[in-house]
């Protein structure tokens, strides 16, 4: 993505605006202009003894003109500044859209704080473009132009240096800032690196404090932090140069004006004259430094927009599909000889399961066996190596490959032990912020749950403001978020060790909650504890990426040879951990 496009798609829809704030920034630029005139006449006046009423009207011209000079500046600064937000929230709207729309690969090599710098910060590096870079520009320009003219009117000398100094200002800048453009994308870069440890490290304190590693996270911590003001130190010489030439340049402009007007070199100024070119080249000291400032802005934000560029040229490795199945109860699962791996691992061997639609299967297996890979696959989160996945409706069967995204996230729900809620209203807990999902069908989901009671004991009931999960037990966090399943309706839910982190009380009331949430759907329900599986249809048992044993539960607990029978008599639940 270059500047131009850049600035073409997010500007288009923001043309009125940028249109009205030209206009105002062409406007501000002719008062400037103006300003010194005005002050060359009221010198003229003075000095030729003109009547005190003339003056004062003068005067009050130049006041009158600097007072629109500046509504207008504040008026182009708020316009800026809507465009600005307006524009880079659309940015992070399609770079958010995007990042959802990546392959858990993409997720599992990208932190969360990483992700959070390019979607957050380096989007707002590129704010300049439509607050002030573009409009600066054009002031810029104009003002420059039209200091050289009137100044070459007073004296062809001084229109020259005026020139100079602009050809002086244009030629080196972009010089400058193209040295700067890479650098400033490695800041970008290690700073992104940082805040995604930064982020890993708060989230597993508790891991490494227990384990001791305090030491460790910091002696890698320094090891960031020195790389930072590495690369941050590559960049001081070049910013040096950049804040030290425009003071050098309004120097010499100074330096100019002075030998010239005095004579030295032919006629010397008048006194209304030459305060009127000390006036234009003070007009020149604030576009020049916001020419550093422009450049050094375009720098940053051309950085942050090659790590945009390079974000969204990211590509789903799973392409999405264009079929779709109409379930009116349940959804069939089918896994044909499914071999799958992580890098290169392989962690499923031709697992064969087959769930009819309406009825559940718990899957039951070691740490590792692959039972979350299983409901990955369903759930298309990852596409099988070799085998195929089949979802059927009763009457039509499509692999989630085959399936449209959002048929499939219709039709399949993800329960899994980490619940996230948000420091929203409990309504906007629910509905993810749906606004049209009215509010007797919320009550139903959590009575389903039995949570009505404790939503209508809080102040405001449903809209009372939830903190994320803090004040929340993990059980009643958990049945929140399996309010918001109740909403969406799907046809098959997979709960991925939902209830391990619950204790027995607890858990009996979520299993209450299950159980309603399961009637009439399907379900595939991955669990350690075996009193978690005592009312599923059918059992799986991997081992190692195997099936080792698939049937009917009450098959399976009738036979004193399955392996689910002997887990049963024993007791030994630990023997799945």
């Amino acid at each position: 993505m270059t500047k131009r496009t850049f600035f073409l798609t997010y500007a288009w829809a923001e043309r009125g605006r940028l249109a009205a704030l030209l206009a105002l920034t062409l406007a501000a630029t002719g008062a400037a202009l103006a300003s010194p005139q005005i002050v060359r006449r009221f010198l003229d006046q003075a000095q030729a003894g003109t009547e005190p009423g003339r003056l004062l009207w003068t005067a009050l011209a130049f006041m009158a003109l600097a007072l629109a000079a500046q509504g207008l500046n504040l008026a182009r600064t708020y316009l800026g500044e809507l465009v600005a937000w307006r524009a880079t929230n659309k940015l992070r709207e399609d770079l958010a859209a995007h990042c959802l729309a990546l392959d858990m690969d993409f997720h599992k090599t990208h932190k969360p704080g990483e992700l959070m710098e390019r979607l957050d910060n380096d989007v707002n590096e590129t704010r300049a473009y439509f607050s002030t870079l573009f409009t600066e520009l054009v002031s810029t320009g104009c003002l420059f132009v039209g200091v050289i003219v009137f100044l070459w009117l007073e004296d062809w000398r001084l229109g020259t240096s005026a020139m100079f100094v602009s050809v002086v200002v244009l030629a080196v800048f972009p010089r400058i800032n193209k040295a700067r453009v890479p650098l400033i994308a490695n800041v970008r870069e290690v700073h992104a690196a940082l805040s995604g440890d930064l982020q890993e490290w708060v989230q597993g304190r508790e891991d490494i404090q227990a384990s001791g590693s305090t030491g460790v996270m910091l002696d890698r911590l320094e090891g960031r932090y020195g790389e930072r003001y590495r690369v941050s130190l590559a960049l001081l010489p070049v910013n040096t140069v950049s804040n030290v030439l425009p003071g050098v340049v309004l120097f010499s402009a100074y330096a100019l004006a002075y030998t010239l007007s005095s004579g030295a070199f032919g006629g010397a100024l008048s006194v209304s004259a030459f305060a009127m070119v000390l006036m234009y080249i003070a007009k020149l000291e604030n576009p020049i430094y916001m020419i550093q400032e422009s450049f050094m802005w375009a720098a940053t934000a051309q950085a942050s927009l090659e790590r945009i560029a390079d974000l969204l040229g990211q590509r789903p490795r799973l392409s999405p599909g264009r079929a779709t199945l109409k379930p009116s109860g349940g959804l069939g699962v089918r896994l044909e000889s499914v071999f799958f791996g992580y890098d290169d691992e392989n962690v499923l061997h031709g697992v064969s399961l087959d769930l009819a639609p309406g009825q559940s299967l718990g899957l039951l297996g070691r740490t590792g066996s692959g039972k979350t890979t299983v409901a990955r696959l369903i759930a298309r989160m990852y596409d099988p190596v070799r085998g195929r996945v089949v979802l059927s409706d009763g009457n039509t069967e499509a692999s989630p490959a085959e399936l449209d995204p959002a048929c499939l996230r219709s039709m399949v729900a993800m329960v899994t032990q980490e619940v996230e809620l948000l420091n929203a209203s409990v309504r906007d807990n629910i509905t993810l912020f749906n606004q049209e999902i009215p509010d007797d069908r919320i009550w139903e989901a959590l009575r389903s749950v039995g949570m009505d009671g404790w939503v209508r004991g809080k102040p405001g009931c449903l809209a009372y403001k939830l903190n994320g999960i803090h004040g929340l037990s993990a059980g009643e966090a958990q049945l929140l978020a399996l309010a918001r399943v109740f909403l969406s309706d799907p046809a098959l839910v997979v709960m991925d060790e939902a209830s391990s982190r619950l204790d027995p009380a607890t858990e009996r009331a979520m299993r209450n909650a299950v159980s309603a949430l399961l009637r009439g759907r399907s379900a595939v329900i991955i669990a350690h504890r075996l009193e978690t599986l005592r009312d599923v249809d059918t059992i799986a048992v991997l081992e190692e990426g195997r099936v080792i044993e698939f049937g009917r539960r009450v098959d399976l607990e009738e036979r004193q040879d399955s392996r689910y029978s002997a887990l049963l008599r024993a007791g030994l639940e630990e023997a799945l951990a």
